[in-house]
């Protein structure tokens, strides 16, 4: 005889059908979705793989991690500021004399294609310095600071208090306590341990518009990349004087002295000319994104411009916007391009900063 199904088997039974079924769907909808996204075939196919094999874990990773997702209002932002950035930048650079400048046989392939994807010009007429010494950074960044007029913003992923850094922030408040525009923005978890002290609130009980970019919590995981962080290292006065790089606010004779590497090595740039209204709406185009604040009409630019001994820039931002993610395409473009050789950027770092330092470079001092 059969055992006769109970009212209660019949509902376990119709579970299991009913999960079965979204779970299906679920994978279903998830891989149309991969296929839809039109990716690198590599990039797909990794995803159906994971998918497909490993049914709850695959279905998860991707829905946390498969797609850039900063949130609806990030969203409708970066939409409605894309051409109006873009209208800007043309309007900027067309009143700038001796510009566009005109590329090298060899490079013209390389700015058309950062011009094409990003709509970044290659503008002529700059002045570099290389800074490779922590201390030597920090203090023109204090200097700098010291010696604004009108303008100062900041942008970086770690800002870590203690040591030399804190001379930054004690200039910043001494610049907005006179009356300058200063403007920081800091990744939420690359300055964690800075928003744990006593600094934001003495920054912004000063005057210093002070901003924590993309904030992590674990209810945001569903519906915002918690992966995705802010990396940027910008810094630009008065718009005359910018700073980019790979250095980090931090003293690196305290920072993360218990990781068993060493002091952590970084150069920055300081650049004048052109370019620096162009790394001023770069920034400003981030506070936009976090504040809905445009500040994009709120300075005139009116750049140096040297015709001797200048430098050709084109700035290559990264970052969840249109075209901001070919870092990649233009470092394999290069790569092509090359006729003799090819080697790892770090030793090609290294030898410029051992170049820059056998030149004979003018005194790096406040804007000139």
């Amino acid at each position: 005889m059969r055992p006769q199904m109970t009212v209660l088997d019949v509902l376990y039974n119709l579970l299991g059908f009913l999960v079965f079924g979204f779970y299906a769907l679920l994978v279903v909808g998830v891989v149309l979705r991969v296929i839809m996204k039109r990716r690198p075939i590599g990039v797909s196919l990794a995803w159906l793989a994971l998918i497909l094999a490993i049914p709850v874990l695959g279905v998860s990773a991707y829905l946390i991690l498969g797609e850039i997702r900063l949130g609806r209002r990030r969203a409708q932002r970066a939409q409605a500021m894309y051409w109006p950035y873009v209208a800007w930048l043309q309007h900027l650079i067309a009143g700038f004399p001796h510009q566009p400048v005109t590329p090298s046989v060899k490079a013209n392939p390389l700015v058309a294609l950062i011009q094409s994807r990003l709509g970044m010009p290659l503008l002529g007429g700059n002045r570099m310095a290389l800074l490779s010494e922590p201390e030597e950074i920090l203090q023109h960044l204090v200097t700098d600071i010291q010696q604004a007029n009108t303008s100062c913003y900041l942008e970086f992923y770690i800002w870590q208090a203690g040591g030399q850094v804190d001379a930054v922030a004690e200039a910043l408040i001494q610049a907005a306590q006179r009356g300058v525009d200063c403007r920081v923005l800091l990744d939420s978890v690359g300055s964690a341990d800075f928003f744990d002290t006593d600094w934001p609130a003495q920054l912004r009980d000063a005057g210093v518009r002070l901003v924590e970019v993309l904030p992590a919590k674990a209810w945001r995981m569903p519906f915002h990349r918690q992966d995705l962080r802010m990396h940027r290292k910008l810094m630009i006065v008065d718009d005359c004087v910018a700073y980019t790089g790979s250095m980090n606010l931090v003293d690196p004779q305290i920072f993360k002295l218990d990781s068993g590497v060493g002091q952590w090595i970084d150069v920055m740039v300081r650049v004048q000319g052109p370019v620096v209204p162009v790394m001023w709406s770069l920034f400003v185009r981030d506070w936009e994104m976090e504040t809905g604040e445009r500040l994009l009409d709120s300075q005139r630019h009116e750049p140096e411009y040297w015709t001797e001994k200048g430098h050709h820039i084109q700035l290559v931002p990264s970052g969840p916007f249109a075209g901001g993610d070919c870092v990649q395409q233009i470092l394999l473009q290069a790569i092509y391009q090359a006729e003799h050789s090819w080697c790892s950027p770090r030793p090609i770092l290294y030898r410029m900063i051992r170049w820059w330092r056998r030149c004979n470079l003018p005194p790096i001092g406040g804007c000139q």
